[in-house]
């Protein structure tokens, strides 16, 4: 009945000073108690008990002193237990060099037309155009970020859109549209719509294998059995093996600085298409394999070449070198190929990780070096390589997810991370850069490698109820939790300081680091606690607190700390 009475009482008050409010808002009082703030204008709040609170009106303060001498002295504890470490990054691994191998500078030397090596076979191409029935656009929904995402991964899949979930091969073209090639034909994705290419609409094939944009901006579309074919925008001009083309097993597209279209086959070794005639490059013609995985340019000119059962081949227009098990690679089945910024050429292997090579240069002896991502799985097959703007290397693999690279160390991005799947068979760096990965069996996934981190007790916190963080004079971050104590983030590990350390209470409200570099706790039920690496010191009521339910915490120019108390006011320690 009281509590009735007091909440009528109280909304009668807030009724009566609403309707003075409104019917008079330029309305204000003058302060009596003293003349320095007359004509002051004041303007009227209603405070938790119901009572009328005048504001912009000083209100002399009034302190208590509570002296050092006249309070029990508090007493230091040591840390009572060594704090429990836990890497934070669990899925960062030390990346291992199995083996260096030196490549001596004169290494054999294949040319075409000379001993024995055949020059390359030449067949007039006629190729068919097809008119292409142009899709309609069809609205996609927005990228889905998974729960278990610790950064910002998400991604697009049938349910937004897509044709398939299994996406083979990336482009973006020179509009920044994005084309997936799937088992079940192209989706095009402009970041709003799609549209989807198939046999239905001029396709010679739906298994889209690798696709490239050359510099009149027509889309080259290799397939697994219907050859090649290239969309000008109107119409599709099939290439297979009925018209000029020798395989039509296409696996791999590079567009060379002259102009030329280089294919790799399943069967047929490469071709070479000047706009006229495929000229056909095979083992007699000095490659080391007839099936052609992967394709590169380098910068000095040189072609590369990535083969399922020869190792690499690299070209510089009349002779080909052949790098294999033999010159140290380690493996032979190659389905990657990467030069980074360096000139330095990555390749990615079947079940034997990655390689980097140096190639022998003027008289300087090259060298290959053997990489294994980690323990657990350290014969892992990488299907795609890229490289960012960092210089970091990103490895996409068969079985194990995604892998950021920075010369030492592998920090693994797979399904327990937020992927989507981890088979990732291509990626593509976009002009925003954003890392786009085509996944057998998760759609597209698109990874911002420098946007956010999720940390949670998956990944290092002893508990998810963080109140409170702070950063010290070294760049390390201490989390207050709820329940938890304090967690020491390094940014490679978390270390916990609890009770069970000596901390007096594990809800941790607030943190600071004073100009000594000492770090204070404040907490809801246990006071103040000041803690020099070594010891806590904890502040209560016994030694000057008001109450031992501290907010916030705030050291000012003087090195005083100010504390905000739940229902004591405020608090200052000199």
């Amino acid at each position: 009945m009281k509590s009735t009475l007091k909440f009528l009482k109280n909304l009668l008050v807030f009724s009566i000073v609403l309707l003075f409010a409104c019917a008079q808002p330029e309305s204000s009082f003058e302060t009596q108690n003293s003349g320095s703030v007359t004509d002051q204008k004041a303007f009227l709040l209603i405070d938790p008990h119901g009572d009328t609170v005048p504001t912009g009106i000083p209100i002399p303060a009034e302190d208590v002193l509570i002296k050092v001498h006249e309070v029990e002295v508090p007493v230091p504890v040591p840390l009572q237990a060594k704090p429990i470490t836990k890497p934070a990054h669990e899925n960062v691994q030390v990346t291992r060099r199995l083996k260096t191998t030196t490549i001596p500078y004169d290494l054999k030397r294949l040319t075409a037309g000379q001993g024995g090596v055949q020059l390359p076979k030449s067949v007039i191409a006629q190729g068919k155009v097809v008119a292409c029935l142009e899709p309609k656009p069809r609205a996609a929904l927005p990228l889905r970020m998974k729960d278990a995402a610790i950064s910002d991964i998400k991604y697009l899949d049938i349910d937004q859109g897509m044709i398939s979930s299994y996406v083979w091969c990336l482009l973006e073209d020179s509009h920044g549209d994005l084309w997936f090639g799937t088992n079940n034909g192209i989706s095009r994705y402009d970041g709003k719509n799609f549209r989807h290419y198939s046999t239905v609409t001029g396709l010679p094939s739906n298994r889209t294998r690798c696709l490239l944009e050359d510099r009149q901006g027509n889309i080259w579309i290799g397939t697994d059995g219907g050859g090649v074919c290239v969309y000008d925008g109107v119409a599709f001009t099939h290439y297979n093996d009925q018209n000029g083309l020798g395989d039509n097993h296409v696996w791999s597209m590079l567009e060379d600085r002259e102009g030329n279209i280089w294919l790799g086959s399943d069967t047929g070794g490469a071709f070479r298409f000047d706009g006229d005639s495929f000229d056909q490059y095979g083992v007699e013609q000095g490659l080391s394999h007839s099936s052609v995985w992967s394709m590169l340019q380098d910068s000095r000119g040189d072609i590369w070449f990535g083969t399922k059962g020869g190792g690499v081949t690299q070209f510089d227009g009349t002779g080909f070198t052949h790098y294999t098990e033999a010159e140290g690679l380690s493996s032979n089945e190659v389905w990657s190929l990467l030069e980074d910024y360096s000139g330095d050429i990555w390749v990615g292997t079947e079940q034997r990780g990655f390689n980097r090579i140096r190639s022998p240069r003027e008289g300087v002896e090259g060298q290959i070096i053997q990489f294994a991502l980690k323990t657990a799985i350290p014969n892992a097959t990488v299907w795609s390589l890229e490289q960012d703007s960092h210089n970091n290397l990103w490895l996409g693999t068969e079985s194990a997810g995604l892998f950021q690279f920075d010369g030492r160390n592998a920090a693994q991005f797979s399904t327990e991370e937020g992927m989507g799947s981890n088979r990732i068979r291509s990626m593509h760096y976009d002009g925003l850069g954003n890392l786009w990965l085509g996944t057998r069996g998760g759609g597209v996934n698109r990874v911002r490698p420098n946007s956010f981190m999720h940390v949670t007790a998956a990944n290092g916190l002893n508990t998810e109820s963080v109140l409170s963080i702070c950063e010290d004079v070294d760049r390390n971050i201490w989390f207050g939790t709820w329940s938890g104590g304090v967690n020491h983030y390094d940014g490679t590990d978390f270390t916990y300081y609890t009770r069970r350390e000596g901390l007096v209470n594990e809800i941790i409200t607030a943190i600071i680091e004073d100009q000594n570099r000492h770090m204070w706790f404040a907490s809801e039920g246990g006071g103040l606690t000041r803690f020099d690496g070594s010891a806590f010191m904890n502040y209560r009521m016994p030694h000057g607190l008001i109450n031992d339910d501290v907010q916030c915490l705030f050291e000012d120019a003087g090195g005083r700390i100010w504390f905000g108390n739940q229902g004591g006011g405020i608090g200052c320690f000199d």
